[in-house]
């Protein structure tokens, strides 16, 4: 089960850097992240006894944790890159007055982590009314209590929430340093970029 989850991080890393061309070191920032929150998120479901520590329950719900983590990846990146470049010469000039490379982007920091997460969200927030989550769908047409499959669905979705956070806080952190010098510096944009 360990080098089945390993092998979706590693592949969702990949999916990520791909989408994030132009980001400095974009994989191993990606597979980080993901990684991360794979751990933390299925961690906890096992160290509270949420769910058995069987193929059956872990390998359906890192697939769903390394997805969602990986979209979560994919949209800080290509958002932290796209706003350093439109926003180049802001950040330039709150270094040219003393700011830190972290103080420089941290505007644009909050603005991605607040783009990459809407999507689960607003799904998580309609969930029921809008829309009926797969695994509560799934159970209540295979004949499910409907209590345990919203009680299923609710675990679910905040394990989901967490997983986006982490994900997202992880890769926003990290990644920002990568467009900067040592001395704080903002490294020059790529060709095309």
């Amino acid at each position: 089960m360990a080098l089945l989850l390993a092998v979706m991080v590693g592949f969702g890393g990949w999916t990520s850097s791909r989408r994030a061309f132009g980001v400095p070191r974009a994989f191993p920032l990606a597979t980080a992240g993901i990684g991360s929150a794979a751990v933390c998120t299925l961690g906890l479901l096992l160290v509270l006894q949420i769910v058995p520590p069987t193929g059956r329950n872990l390998i359906p719900l890192g697939g769903m944790v390394v997805g969602n983590s990986m979209n979560t990846a994919s949209l800080t990146l290509a958002r932290i890159r796209d706003d350093l470049h439109a926003q180049r010469s802001n950040v330039e000039a709150a270094l040219a007055l003393g700011a830190t490379s972290r103080q420089a982007v941290s505007p644009i920091l909050r603005t991605s982590l607040r783009s990459a997460m809407i999507p689960l969200i607003d799904s998580t927030k309609t969930a029921g009314i809008v829309f009926l989550p797969g695994a509560m769908a799934g159970m209540i047409i295979g004949g499910a209590d409907p209590l345990e499959a919203v009680r299923l669905q609710i675990v679910v979705l905040y394990m989901l929430l967490g997983s986006v956070s982490i994900t997202a806080i992880l890769v926003g952190l990290l990644s920002y340093r990568s467009f900067f010098t040592p001395r704080h510096q903002l490294r020059p944009s790529p060709p095309g970029g």
